[in-house]
């Protein structure tokens, strides 16, 4: 063989060995997800507790941008808390923390130890709640910064009294880890499980390797807090990060009639509530007291009230209607996070640029179609409903600070007389707070306004007198159980509701409405009395605490809606950039309920364009009968985002300065075993052992090619 052919061998042997090598490394790109579906158990059904910022700090969790492990620990007692504390030797650990676990206390103590990497959650709503029945991961003192008594030295600081005692405040606290709600049954088991067979302790208190181990993924670019966060992302960056985004939404802001031209000052009357909700992780805080018992009792005043416009206006009796005061309903959004909704109206009002922008005159006759600009001078009565489902009794609560004038004490005067006089004659339990205590208001959106007009005549109305009678403000355990609402099956498919609440509510509902038609009506009383279907309260609930492809949102879907989840929908506010599908819902049942229903004919394509700042808005809905319905209302979707993000002043205390972080679509939890490290060590010894052996004999092979590849020459003497 001479030297040519011995070359061709060599680039021949190498060409194999590259064919054999790509081959071999396509394989195990195909095999690559089997591998790692063995090597790893991804869990699905989680809610991540997130990051956000405001002016001052950040709170909430994250996890490094690789992500977390650690050995996975179930903890059911102390003594559980006092292994991954003191005794154990695995660590970090990763504790699997069941309700009563998932306590301030707790996670303090963890935390201080340095022993974990992250934090599971077990969320059983059948399970025993924590601290014997009381749990809010809320403050003492809610949101007092940005209410009307900041900074006040009688009220302020809840001096007076203590809204939240139970608050722990653990919403408000930067952990550093990552923290996951698991609430898939079967996937908490395989946890469990895999702990009970790996990890369980010996006798001496010692664990055996493999240990059943979990990679938690959960990094969030915003760091430190909102003015960093958002100047980090204004500034010019090569990839265009954004590191955080405001928190933002829409309200839903609707007059019962259409308002146009001037308005009077001291006209307007509000019936409020706030739609948002939260808890330690947003997604899965159903609010039912701090939350749906209002919307439910907004909404079913609102349809009293739009109801009887209807029939009047069939009846041809417009008249009456027409010497109303304009009746206006609002549900304000963002309202968790230092009162964003109503903050975002107030300061429009003050601007001239509510319900919309823009410096037109209202008394041209060209622009008689447009809604009329509302003022805080112009409004007369403000209603708010607040958390309204604890026991059978319900509170009035007013304002010290604005009863010292006379003009406004007045006012409030005929506000508690209607609702008084409504009460009785709908078996409402009624009461008021003692006004001569100088108790002052609950946390409300109504403080917002006050705040920048104290002569606004208005009442809070609650279901606790003194401190909250919701024990699990702000949190996930606020759900139905808490109401004690129960759902029972009935003939068929049909469902039933059951709870004391419902007459409770739907009396409530019937008060509201009658009284605010007294008072727009300077107490004139209507043609018949205002009834609120005594199944409404039921259906509501129904669709906002256990499924939203219910009856009365059906009844609102358009030609080209989609379908409706069978979960109820989150109400979090989210960040401004999305759109949030409650809001949407919440904004069509209102058009719904104050509108007027036509023929589908009447709202033509040009007519369902139309947008503030015109008076109506037209959307053609299911409705209750066979054919579709126009509805034509005065509802719109108006801003909710705080103003400190309008004006960039990210260090506002007058305004919410509250931002989410973004993070990594790759977000989610992974369960695998953890092998010994001496025994991995060794392999990698081994491995780099056998590689240097290799290397040098293939190196030898190379050098002696030609000599160990090239045959005897046999010389044959002719």
């Amino acid at each position: 063989m001479n030297l040519i052919q011995i070359m061709k061998l060599r680039v021949g042997v190498a060409s194999f060995v590259f064919m054999f090598l790509l081959i071999l490394s396509f394989n195990n790109h195909v095999e690559a997800s089997k591998i790692d579906s063995k090597i790893y158990k991804s869990i699905y059904n989680y809610s991540a507790c997130v990051l956000l910022t405001n002016a001052t700090h950040q709170v909430g969790c994250t996890s490094k941008m690789k992500g977390n492990q650690g050995v996975l620990h179930l903890v059911n007692t102390n003594a559980d808390v006092e292994f991954i504390t003191g005794k154990g030797t695995q660590g970090p650990y990763v504790p699997l923390l069941n309700n009563s676990m998932f306590i301030e206390p707790v996670m303090k103590k963890l935390m201080d130890s340095n022993q974990i990497s992250g934090v599971l959650v077990i969320h059983d709503e059948f399970s025993k709640n924590p601290d014997g029945g009381e749990f809010s991961p809320d403050t003492s003192c809610p949101m007092d910064n940005f209410g009307m008594y900041s900074n006040n030295t009688e009220y302020g600081s809840c001096k007076k009294i203590e809204w939240n005692p139970i608050g722990n405040g653990m919403s408000f606290v930067y952990y550093g880890v990552p923290i996951f709600l698991l609430q898939n049954n079967e996937e908490i088991e395989s946890l469990v499980e895999c702990f009970r067979k790996y990890n369980r302790p010996h006798s001496n208190g010692k664990q055996s390797y493999p240990l059943c181990s979990v990679e938690m993924k959960d990094f969030m670019f915003a760091a430190k807090d909102t003015p960093t966060c958002r100047r980090k992302t204004e500034m010019g960056n090569p990839i265009q990060n954004t590191y955080c985004d405001p928190l933002g939404d829409s309200n839903i802001f609707g007059t019962l009639l259409p308002t146009t031209g001037k308005l009077p000052s001291n006209d307007v009357i509000m019936v409020t509530t706030k739609m948002d909700s939260t808890g330690f992780f947003h997604d899965h805080s159903l609010a039912v007291d701090n939350g749906v018992t209002g919307i439910v009792t907004l909404l079913s005043v609102a349809y009293a009230l739009g109801e009887y416009k209807r029939k009047m206006i069939k009846a041809n009796k417009t008249e009456e209607l027409s010497k109303l005061r304009p009746i206006a309903f609002t549900l304000f959004n963002g309202e968790s996070w230092d009162y964003i909704g109503s903050s975002k109206m107030v300061y429009d009002m003050e601007n001239n640029a509510f319900p919309s922008k823009g410096d037109y005159k209202l008394d041209d006759p060209k622009l008689s179609s447009y809604a009329s600009k509302i003022k805080l001078k112009n409004l007369a009565y403000f209603i708010e409903i607040g958390q309204v489902g604890v026991g059978n009794e319900v509170y009035a609560h007013t304002d010290p600070i604005s009863q010292e004038n006379q003009f406004v004490k007045d006012r409030i005067d005929t506000i508690l007389d209607q609702l008084s006089s409504s009460a009785r004659n709908s078996s409402t339990d009624f009461n008021v707070v003692d006004r001569s205590s100088k108790q002052p208001l609950p946390p409300a959106s109504f403080q917002r306004f006050l705040r920048s007009r104290k002569d606004i005549a208005g009442v809070v109305l609650t279901d606790h007198e003194t401190s909250f009678s919701n024990k699990y403000y702000n949190s996930r355990f606020d759900n139905a159980a808490n109401l004690d609402i129960k759902l029972e099956k009935t003939n068929g498919s049909f469902v039933e509701l059951q709870s004391p609440i419902l007459s409770k509510l739907a009396n409530l509902s019937e008060t509201i409405a009658n009284a605010v038609y007294l008072l727009a009506s300077d107490g004139q009383p209507p043609s018949e009395k205002i009834l609120v279907p005594r199944n409404m309260s039921a259906n509501l609930l129904y669709c906002l605490v256990y499924a939203a492809n219910c009856p009365s949102f059906k009844e609102i879907l358009g030609r080209k809606s989609g379908p409706l989840p069978t979960a109820p929908l989150s109400r979090y506010i989210s960040v401004n950039q999305l759109d949030n599908p409650i809001t949407q819902l919440l904004n069509r049942l209102l058009s719904y309920y104050t509108g007027e229903w036509l023929p589908e004919a009447n709202c033509t394509k040009a007519l369902r364009k139309k947008t503030l700042p015109e008076v109506y808005s037209y959307d053609i809905v299911q409705g209750s009968g066979s054919n579709f319905t126009c509805v034509r209302s005065s509802v719109y979707n108006t801003p909710a985002v705080s103003p400190a993000f309008e004006l960039m002043d990210y260090t506002s205390t007058d305004y919410s300065t509250w931002a989410e972080s973004m993070w990594y679509s790759d977000i989610g939890i992974q369960m695998y075993l953890k092998g010994d490290p001496a025994i991995e060590g060794v392999i990698l010894g081994s491995g780099i052992v056998i590689f240097i052996i290799s290397f040098g004999a293939v190196y030898f092979i190379n050098k002696k090619a030609t000599t160990l590849f090239s045959p005897n020459v046999l010389v044959i003497n002719g």
